[in-house]
């Protein structure tokens, strides 16, 4: 990390090993296996899926993973307060948290708003 720092600075660091180590790391492994019990369950709790239904769902949900350069290329093109990379990191956290925040809250769902939720936590 001290390489990383001098190089980067050690904010920046800070906040990708915090959004992707937090979010994305610990978040997505404990999330992602919920998820997959959440699709197969039926019931009131789960939505009782089929697995090529939750297979579908699950890979759309992971479309932000294929296309993660495109963000790079987006960040350096357009900066947000004369900021690159800041601006998108933290609107990529705070986002996904409110998506698992949103599949933990809201009582009724729908194939559809938990794929939906599931990509924006993913990006």
């Amino acid at each position: 990390y001290s390489r990383l720092s001098r190089t980067f600075g050690w904010r920046f660091v800070a906040m990708v090993s915090i959004v992707y180590g937090v979010n994305q790391g610990i978040g997505e492994e404990f999330f992602g296996t919920a998820s997959a019990y959440f699709f197969s369950d039926p019931g009131p709790k789960g939505l009782g899926l089929q697995p090529d239904r939750s297979a579908a769902i699950a890979g759309f949900a992971n479309v932000p993973w294929q296309v993660k350069s495109v963000y790079g290329i987006i960040s350096d093109t357009f900066p947000i307060g004369g900021l690159h990379r800041t601006p998108y990191i933290v609107g990529a956290g705070v986002l996904g948290v409110f998506s698992w925040a949103g599949l933990w809250i809201l009582p009724v769902l729908t194939a559809g708003v938990a794929g939906l939720l599931l990509f924006f936590g993913n990006l």
